[in-house]
């Protein structure tokens, strides 16, 4: 049986799924999408200072989604370098 809330067997399980990289995102555009991802989870998330601010109902148990979410998101998307 997996431990959902340990990240190092989170992790292990990730790992075994396949993801195909689509490319490098802007930050911003990055920003955006993880925000889309998390509210088809019902998790309340909006941009904030350039980083994601969760709305205050989300909580300890939203944690392990986050978490495997994010994990995912970095697999498939590089951050292209920025452009100044």
């Amino acid at each position: 049986m997996t431990d959902w809330t340990d990240p190092s067997e989170v992790e292990k399980l990730l790992a075994l799924l396949p993801v195909h990289e689509l490319g490098a995102l802007s930050a911003a555009e990055q920003t955006h999408r993880r925000i889309a991802a998390y509210k088809l989870f019902n998790i309340d998330a909006v941009e904030q200072g350039g980083g994601i601010s969760f709305e205050p109902g989300v909580g300890v148990l939203d944690q392990p989604l986050l978490a495997t979410l994010d994990i995912l998101f970095t697999r498939r998307f590089s951050v292209a370098p920025a452009t100044d």
